[in-house]
């Protein structure tokens, strides 16, 4: 998804900054230069996949597959709500999906300062992301070519 964008240029490869403006970018012999003032720096992990019932067959996306998609989701739902989660809530969000974060914990920043959670969640919700805390998602189908998630 972020290649379709004509002002975002993706590099797969290992990184090292040469300066504060300036990154060396490699990909088997292959060595690419990139000059910038930002730079988003994303090295990687792996999401960790609660057993729901359905959720295989119905279909899911994870951090790593979501930027695949090749159109906006209407909806996204976010089952948890580690950093991550939240950081791809928030992009969605804003380019334009109504994003629904479900955590089984009764705050969605459990571990982390109560008072920073606070300002976070009303920063998320101002912005028009629903969170449903204290929830837990137990099934996963399809009604109507549509995913349906039952709490």
């Amino acid at each position: 998804m972020l290649k379709s964008y004509d002002n975002i240029r993706v590099f797969d490869g290992k990184a090292a900054f040469i300066d504060h403006d300036n990154v060396s970018i490699r990909k088997g012999s292959e060595e690419t230069f990139v000059h910038g003032y930002n730079f988003i720096i994303a090295t990687g992990s792996s999401a960790k996949i609660k057993e729901i019932a359905g959720l295989q067959e119905t279909g899911y996306l994870t951090s790593d597959t979501v930027w695949d998609i090749s159109r906006l989701p209407q909806t996204l739902v976010i089952i948890g709500g580690g950093f991550i989660g939240l950081e791809l809530g928030q992009a969605f969000n804003r380019l334009g999906s109504h994003v629904i974060i479900i955590k089984e914990h009764a705050t969605i920043t459990a571990g982390i300062e109560s008072d920073l959670g606070e300002i976070l969640m009303e920063s998320l919700s101002s912005e028009g992301i629903e969170s449903l805390t204290g929830r837990k998602v137990t099934k996963v189908f399809r009604r109507n070519g549509k995913k349906v998630l039952e709490i």
